[in-house]
């Protein structure tokens, strides 16, 4: 169940928006925490661009999270795209662009 919502609330969590989740079945486990005890590796690299004349900041947050965090589909490879603390595109390297929904 707690990997579940993991995965469901991640696109959140990579926007700095997710909800305070916590599962008390005897033992607490906060969903939140256990989305960073799933992130094996991670890299940040800020981008300078510029779009129709004007300067745009762009930060891409690479991770690599442990097989058991998983989303709809069968892939292990996904792509959040996230602006204005939200999810706004999730994609799969199958070229399909997933709406938010289907998490």
């Amino acid at each position: 169940m707690a990997l579940r919502l993991l995965s469901h609330f991640v696109p959140l969590f990579i926007a700095g928006n997710a909800p305070k989740v916590v599962i008390d079945d005897g033992d607490s486990i906060d969903i939140e925490a256990l989305f960073a005890d799933s992130i094996a590796q991670e890299r940040t690299t800020e981008l300078d661009l510029e779009i129709d004349g004007e300067p745009v900041a762009i930060t891409l947050w690479s991770l690599k999270c442990k097989k058991t965090v998983r989303f709809g589909g069968t892939g292990y490879n996904f792509a959040f795209l996230t602006g204005n603390n939200r999810s706004v595109i999730d994609y799969a390297p199958s070229g399909v662009c997933l709406p938010n929904e289907t998490l």
